[in-house]
């Protein structure tokens, strides 16, 4: 008579609290910013310390735009999205673009631009940061990312060298309230303007919490099964 042995599996899963996520794109704010989340701005060429928050918003024939002044569409630095129905200027319908300054106009020299995330109260320990600049109108970009711009804790978490391609990351960050993240776009080697659609989704890193049990059983006639479901393998139920 064969013997048959039977084992019952009881493994904890974790259950994750809801994270909470911010995305530039679908949360851009015109003619409002959507502060303190996020907010536009631009600094001096190849600065990435400061940030100087734009104070002008106003429509134009193809959409709307941030900037520093009235006369900030012909010269940038802006930030603008595409309301028309075609690829304009590096950007898809309804995407939001990063678009450096030609002539220094407002700074002295060409400008960078800025947007700037801020960590609210109550954030995880962590969060992960999933971040594109496409390519654009196809000219030369350089990028930063920096944590707490300007401040004694300032730390450099990204550099790109100029490059005429997208540029890309995914980042695992540290963050507590008030942190300030900054995605800092400049003009490469030349003193031209690029235009380039931004996009940058932040969440947060939850812990799991309040283990559920799954009991499952191993037997030699049918292997890992489900008492209660009767699932034939492990692989139907996840």
């Amino acid at each position: 008579m064969k013997k048959m042995f039977i084992l019952l599996l009881v493994i904890s899963l974790g259950v994750s609290a809801q994270a909470a996520s911010w995305d530039f794109q679908t949360e851009w704010g015109w003619p409002t910013m959507p502060t303190p989340t996020w907010q536009y701005g631009y600094s001096n060429q190849n600065n990435w310390h400061e940030f100087i928050l734009y104070t002008y918003a106003s429509p134009w024939d193809n959409g709307v735009y941030w900037g520093p002044g009235p006369d900030a569409l012909g010269v940038g630095p802006l930030m603008w999205r595409n309301d028309s129905a075609a690829w304009l200027g590096g950007a898809l319908p309804g995407e939001v673009v990063s678009h450096t300054g030609v002539t220094g106009f407002y700074l002295g020299n060409w400008e960078n631009v800025n947007a700037l995330w801020t960590a609210p109260a109550g954030i995880a320990e962590t969060v992960n940061c999933i971040f594109r600049l496409g390519s654009g109108n196809g000219g030369e970009r350089e990028f930063w990312i920096v944590k707490n711009a300007g401040t004694a804790s300032e730390e450099l978490l990204f550099h790109q060298d100029p490059v005429a391609g997208d540029i890309t990351t995914h980042l695992i960050i540290p963050v507590v309230a008030g942190d300030t993240l900054n995605f800092v776009q400049g003009a490469g080697l030349e003193m031209n303007s690029e235009a380039s659609p931004l996009y940058v989704n932040i969440s947060e890193r939850v812990e799991p919490a309040d283990p559920v049990e799954c009991v499952l059983r191993l037997d030699a006639a049918h292997g890992l099964t489900d008492p209660i479901r009767a699932f034939p393998s492990w692989m139907e139920m996840w």
